[in-house]
């Protein structure tokens, strides 16, 4: 092809025809740019292919990802709203002025203890994020639930934050003062499993429930806990609707791809 353009040159040269050379020129020129634009539309179109590709993937990841993490959200949540229920009872339990030593409040008095927090992570997501593949995705409702979800993302770690600040700096301190750990926690039997010791027989002094029951400072520990459960659960009825939602907008994306 380029000899046969080196020819017809020749062929207007020869003949000096300069203003048909020139045309011919001009319409090479137009060929060429033709040519470099067809090839680069080209390359965009197998660029983006291969863009959708992963998208897709990334989307089926997603998708995988949001269902396991709704059933874990969920299941704290309920465990949450379970224990939520327990410190409430045991305010009404010393509302009532009743004998504080009751194994009832002893059980009840355990939650107040649990520290753990419920630190989420959510790796496919964030890292879809991270690499910026949101950007291939056209979908306005789509980009919002992402944001939704980064902000709830954000609430679940300041509230983690919350609780750990708690339990260090008000909780721990009031249970090493006035509780003996064993008469609440310890579970006074071996382990089948493990060769941990038998705690049936403790020492020390015992936990004088009656004093407990009349410390104002109980009493606001647990409205505090309650208080940051009632957050927890907030949070984690707010984030498995972002989830859902977004989950049914990436699978329908995901179906046009």
């Amino acid at each position: 092809m380029i000899g046969l353009f080196r020819k017809i040159r020749q062929k207007f040269i020869i003949k000096q025809a300069y203003k048909e050379y020139f045309k011919y020129a001009f319409g090479e020129l137009i060929l060429v740019v033709l040519g470099i634009l067809i090839a680069l539309q080209i390359n965009n179109w197998n660029e983006v292919r291969k863009q959708n590709i992963k998208v897709k993937a990334y989307c089926e990841k997603i998708s995988e990802e949001i269902t396991s993490m709704v059933e874990l959200i969920d299941y704290n949540t309920k465990y949450y709203e379970g224990t939520t229920n327990d410190l409430y009872e045991n305010v009404l339990f010393l509302g009532a002025n009743k004998n504080t030593s009751d194994d009832f409040f002893k059980k009840k008095l355990k939650v107040l203890l649990d520290c753990d927090a419920q630190t989420l992570y959510f790796p496919v997501i964030n890292e879809f994020l991270d690499q910026g593949y949101l950007v291939n995705i056209n979908d306005n409702q789509i980009r919002k639930q992402f944001e939704h979800f980064k902000y709830y993302e954000m609430q679940i770690k300041v509230n983690d934050d919350l609780r750990n600040e708690f339990c260090i700096m008000q909780l721990q301190p009031y249970i090493q003062k006035n509780i003996n750990y064993a008469d609440v926690m310890l579970k006074p039997e071996k382990n089948k499993h493990f060769n941990l010791p038998d705690v049936s027989v403790k020492s020390g002094h015992e936990t004088d429930f009656n004093k407990l029951g009349g410390s104002i400072e109980l009493w606001n520990l647990l409205y505090r806990k309650i208080e940051i459960q009632r957050e927890t659960i907030i949070i984690n009825k707010s984030l498995i609707r972002v989830l859902t939602k977004l989950k049914l907008d990436i699978d329908k994306f995901k179906s046009k791809l």
